[in-house]
């Protein structure tokens, strides 16, 4: 189900969501955990091939083919978070779980550069350098430094649903 916010910016600028609306570090870690899992499901079906290949020979997996796993695996890794956040409205598997969205604060749909830069290379630094993920325990919007660069936030599914909804009755009213 597809949800054009209009206007979330508003209510963001006006600072009318209270701290419990937005995705805090918990529950996006265990969306993570869930995601992961998954991840790691896909990537073993990935891998199938290559270890089926190798599964006679008696000297295994050379140090190419080794590479070739770690970057297929990096693949699904990234495009499974780039796919899932773009074509799902703001959402992977362990977020529809966990009932949390990654949303543009501007209200607009997501654009293909902010799940990118938020979903590959964002991803790829906070996931190198772990000490990142603590910003969200102090920020207003418990934003993640990678959020705060791609003009992104993590609400609660039921309040994208309440600010849905309320734009339509402001919509209903006027006409």
């Amino acid at each position: 189900m597809e949800k054009n916010i209009n206007g979330i910016n508003e209510i963001f600028d006006k600072n009318n969501l209270p701290r419990f609306s937005y995705g805090g570090f918990f529950i996006r870690f265990l969306a993570f955990i869930i995601d992961f899992f998954i991840i790691t499901c896909i990537r073993k079906i990935a891998d199938m091939p290559i270890e089926i290949y190798y599964k006679d020979v008696t000297i295994g997996l050379m140090a190419s083919d080794i590479a070739l796993v770690t970057i297929m695996d990096a693949i699904v890794y990234y495009l499974y978070f780039i796919l899932m956040t773009k074509l799902n409205h703001g959402q992977t598997l362990g977020k529809m779980i966990c009932n949390i969205r990654v949303v543009s604060i501007y209200g607009d749909k997501l654009t293909w550069g902010q799940v990118i830069t938020r979903e590959l290379f964002g991803r790829y630094i906070q996931d190198t350098i772990w000490i990142l993920y603590i910003v969200i325990a102090f920020s207003s919007k418990r934003q993640s430094f990678v959020d705060m660069l791609c003009d992104t936030v993590v609400l609660k599914e039921d309040v994208c649903t309440y600010i849905y909804e309320e734009k339509v009755r402001e919509v209903e009213a006027a006409y």
